[in-house]
This record gives C-alpha cells, sequence and structure tokens, in this order.
C-alpha cells in the first residue's frame, strides 16, 4: 500500500511540478510580450518626436518671423538719413537684423507668399500639429507607464518565487521605486 501511496504522491508531484512549468511559461510569455509592447509604444514615440510639423503650422511659424522682422523696419528707417548710420550697425548680428528689417519690411508679404506656395508643394505628406503631437506622446507616455508597471509587477512576483529575471536597461526608475512602495505596503 505504501508503494501505491508512494506512487501517487510522485504522479501528483509530477503534475504539479508541469502545472507550476506551464504557468511559468504563460507568465514569461506574458511578460514578453508586455515589452513588445513596451517597445512598439516607445518606437512610436521616437517616431512622432521626429515628424515634421503640418505645412500650414511651418508657413505660420515663418510668417511671424517675417512680420516680427518687419516690425523692426521702422525703427532702423531713421538709420539711413541720419550721420550715425554707421555707428548704428556696429556688429555683424546689428547688420543682419536690419537688413532683414528692411527686406521683411519692404518684400514681406510677397515673402510670405512665396515661401507658402514652396512649403506646400514640397512639404512632406506626414506630418503632425504641434497640438497632436504633445497629445499622442501624452497618451503613449501613460501607456508606457502602465505596461512597465504590470512588468515591474510581475519581475517582482518572479523573484518572490525564487526565480531570477533581467530587467530592462531602460526601465523607469520612477516604475521600479513606485512597484516596490506599493509591494512594501501589501
Amino acid at each position: 500500500m505504501k508503494k501505491e501511496q508512494i506512487k501517487k504522491a510522485d504522479g501528483r508531484l509530477a503534475d504539479l511540478a508541469r502545472e507550476t512549468q506551464e504557468t511559468v511559461q504563460k507568465v514569461l510569455t506574458g511578460l514578453s510580450s508586455i515589452r513588445l509592447q513596451i517597445a512598439e509604444k516607445k518606437s512610436e514615440c521616437s517616431r512622432l518626436e521626429h515628424l515634421p510639423i503640418s505645412a500650414e503650422e511651418a508657413i505660420q511659424i515663418i510668417g511671424q518671423r517675417i512680420d516680427d522682422s518687419a516690425s523692426k523696419f521702422d525703427d532702423c528707417l531713421p538709420a539711413l538719413i541720419h550721420d550715425s548710420y554707421p555707428l548704428i550697425v556696429d556688429s555683424l548680428d546689428g547688420m543682419q537684423t536690419m537688413t532683414a528689417a528692411f527686406v521683411c519690411g519692404v518684400l514681406g508679404p510677397e515673402i510670405k507668399k512665396n515661401i507658402a506656395t514652396k512649403i506646400r508643394e514640397s512639404w512632406p505628406k506626414e506630418t503632425i500639429t504641434a497640438a497632436e503631437r504633445q497629445t499622442r506622446l501624452a497618451v503613449l507616455a501613460a501607456e508606457i507607464h502602465e505596461l512597465e508597471t504590470a512588468e515591474e509587477s510581475i519581475c517582482c512576483q518572479l523573484e518572490e518565487f525564487g526565480a531570477k529575471v533581467d530587467r530592462r536597461p531602460d526601465l523607469s526608475p520612477e516604475v521600479f521605486l513606485e512597484v516596490l512602495e506599493a509591494d512594501e505596503k501589501v
């Protein structure tokens, strides 16, 4: 009878070991899936950060810069009729500012029109507005934080069961500490 009990116990232990291995494998597969999602979201962040602004935003920014330079035109104009003209432009920066003010003051609308045409003709098709970039990056940051929190929780649980877990080198220290503090409170 004892041999039969030992065989049953051995069978249950083997079943338990197999179930444990299957569970660990599922957890590790889940961890890999989370890490893949984090990598994809970080890649999307990088892509969004490098997308050019929309053509219309670019035109608006350049137009504002031309208007800003043109607004100095009236201040520079007296320099042309006073003997002190060479003294006013006593540096390269001063000369560039004055030249830009004259050119933009006289030709500003035409320059803006030509630049807008060129931008609209040649600007990349895939663009993003500054507001949209900011919103999408904030959403992705929140999603990454949530995924990193889940990832770190799984790592901590695996370590509690004696498993050695390699953490990603780019794991947010804030997430690590949040999960550590949360675990200590439980």
